[in-house]
């Protein structure tokens, strides 16, 4: 099944940052993890793209099961910063 977003949300999944340079560190569980992958972007979303990394806000967005696969839906508002590889 394909899921494209829309209008300003932003389909991600749940990521864990295990680089040993990050100077970020998450102080969540893996279930609440506050950084993701995006995998694709409403047609009002110009500030993200696929593939970024980002840092949302703590019990943002919608968790949904598709395919036996684990996404959260977010908005811009979720989103804290972008992390630079």
């Amino acid at each position: 099944m394909k899921i494209e977003s829309m209008f300003d949300n932003i389909m991600c999944e749940r990521i864990e940052l295990n680089n040993n340079k990050s100077a970020v560190r998450s102080i969540t569980t893996k279930e609440s993890s506050l950084f993701v992958t995006v995998v694709n972007v409403g047609s009002n979303v110009l500030c993200v793209e696929p593939g970024d990394k980002l840092l949302i806000k703590k019990f943002s967005g919608t968790e949904v099961k598709i395919d036996n696969k684990e996404f959260l839906f977010i908005t811009k508002n979720d989103i804290l910063a972008k992390i630079k590889d």
